[in-house]
């Protein structure tokens, strides 16, 4: 955002307000079980009308804030082979542990990609939604803007080490 004064941001005259920010992420909050997704799903990060071709109702479901299990932070750039096993190893572990299939927020099932001025402005509000930060580290990540702002936000909110997954 540009910036007036001493730091100060300047929102666009379009800039959405953050009663709406909320409003619009506790409707649209979709979250995927890690059962129901394969590592052809991280080949690519094309989408249909703004979703992933393959996230069909059944695939996807709309959930509280806070019933998502771990906001998935990846770069489309890494492989998708070691990336999926990253994930599977998470989601065994949480299978282990809580005797279920992980609720997992990843972009391309979880928010519409052909409005990314909404997606990016609920953000926060998606992170927060989320009990936990799940980094699937690769050669690319920390190359990768979004991915550091998504570090970044979680820095900003509070987030520490015990809702911290790097895999």
């Amino acid at each position: 955002l540009p910036r007036v004064g001493v730091g100060a941001p300047v929102l666009p005259a379009h800039a959405i307000l953050p009663a709406t920010i909320l409003e619009l992420a506790s409707a649209n909050f979709r979250v995927i079980g890690f059962d129901q997704l394969s590592q052809e799903d991280f080949d690519t990060n094309e989408t249909v009308d703004g979703y992933h071709v393959a996230s069909s109702e059944w695939r996807t479901r709309r959930v509280a804030l806070g019933a998502c299990d771990a906001f998935v932070s990846h770069s489309w750039r890494d492989p998708s082979g070691p990336k999926f096993a990253q994930l599977r190893a998470f989601a065994d572990a949480f299978q282990t542990k809580y005797d279920r299939t992980p609720l997992l927020w990843i972009d391309k099932f979880s928010i519409n990609q052909s409005n990314i001025t909404e997606g990016l402005a609920a953000l926060p509000v998606n992170l927060a939604g989320c009990g936990r930060l799940l980094c699937l580290l690769g050669p690319t990540y920390l190359e990768r803007i979004w991915c550091l702002l998504e570090l970044h936000t979680f820095s900003l909110m509070g987030g520490d080490a015990h809702t911290l997954t790097v895999l």
